[in-house]
Formats: structure tokens, sequence, C-alpha cells
């Protein structure tokens, strides 16, 4: 007799559609026309969450936020997991309205990734998009004063300026100033941003 399996997670790719242009990523480059529709992304949930317990399905991309049924797939997951989370660049969910909308379709979990503080637009190579990233994470944060179990993170890949002692101040700066909210919420991932162009021309 098998034992019983628990899967802490589930990730979803929903689309390889993506605004920015990231150096350590090519999926603006793939083709989208092959996306699930929303029944077959239902049916795909339902039959692993029959499966096995879900602890968190989570929904990535691309930017999973530009799939065209995001909110109706996050809504029916909302009843397969004990949470659903969405990891996103935020360059959509700058106003309060829109997050709210994400939660109230079942979203209680966001993930927002920060490449290098001052420097993130050179690594997205979208003009404006590091301030409309600080502003979503900053909106987000807020929103936990009215949602006590919403989680909010961060996470970051170290350049040369993350890795030195000045910048991670910087970044720390910045999220201590949500830790009333946020805390324990912020977290960094230990990865060179000349490693990943590195990876992407080795897959090339």
């Amino acid at each position: 007799m098998l034992p019983e399996i628990s899967v802490v997670r589930l990730n979803v790719q929903l689309t390889k559609k993506c605004n920015q242009r990231c150096v350590s990523c090519n999926s603006y480059e793939l083709p989208s026309d092959d996306e699930l529709s929303l029944d077959e992304f239902k049916s795909a949930i339902f039959q692993a969450s029959n499966l096995f317990h879900l602890k968190n399905i989570a929904f990535t991309g691309g930017e999973p936020t530009l799939y065209r049924h995001f909110k109706e797939v996050a809504s029916y997951a909302k009843g397969k997991a004990e949470n659903v989370s969405v990891t996103t660049n935020g360059y959509y969910c700058t106003s309060e309205e829109r997050i709210r909308e994400l939660i109230e379709a079942g979203v209680n979990r966001f993930s927002f990734s920060y490449h290098g503080v001052g420097t993130h637009d050179a690594f997205t190579r979208l003009p404006g998009s590091e301030a409309r990233l600080r502003k979503a994470i900053k909106t987000a944060a807020r929103l936990r004063e009215s949602y006590p179990h919403l989680y909010v993170k961060v996470g970051t890949l170290f350049d040369g300026q993350m890795s030195s002692a000045g910048g991670r101040n910087v970044f720390w700066t910045f999220a201590a100033k949500q830790e009333s909210i946020c805390t324990s919420s912020f977290w960094m991932t230990a990865s060179l941003h000349s490693q990943a162009r590195s990876c992407r021309k080795t897959s090339a």
C-alpha cells in the first residue's frame, strides 16, 4: 500500500507572455499561442487536487496576471488548496483596486520579483518598472491591514551592486519600511545576474 503523499506546492505556468524583457529570461520571445484554456487548467488542478492534498497552488509565467482568465482560475484554485499564490513583476498591480480584485478572486500570497535597487529597470529593460514595482509592494503590504492572512514577499537577484553591503542595506532599508505589515515576509534569492545570463546562453 502506497503511503499518503502531501504535495506542498503545485506550480502552474499560466502563460509565457511577459511585458518585461529580463536579461535572465527569454519567455517573452517564446510563442504564447499554446496557452491552455480555462477549462483545461481547471481540469488539471482538479485532477491534482484529487490525487494530493495541495498546500499551495502557485501561478507563474511569464507574467501570470496577463493570462486572460486569471481571476477565474484563481477563484477555482481557491477551493482546491490552502493557499493561492502568484509570482509577479507587479507592473499591473500598482493600484489598490487591482490588488483587491486579485485577493477577492482567491489570491492570498503575492511574491514580487525585484531585480536590484537602482538596477531593476536595466535588468527588466523596461523603463519605469522599478517605480511601479515598489508601488505595488507598498500597496499590497498596506492591504494586510484589511486582509490579515495576506502574505507578501519580495525576491531579488544579487548583482554586483546587491552583492555589496551598501546595496543590501538599500534593499533592506526599503523592506524594513514595510516591516510593521510584512514581518518575516521578505526573502532574497542569491543568484548572480552574470550567472543567469550564462545559463540563458547555455540553454540557447
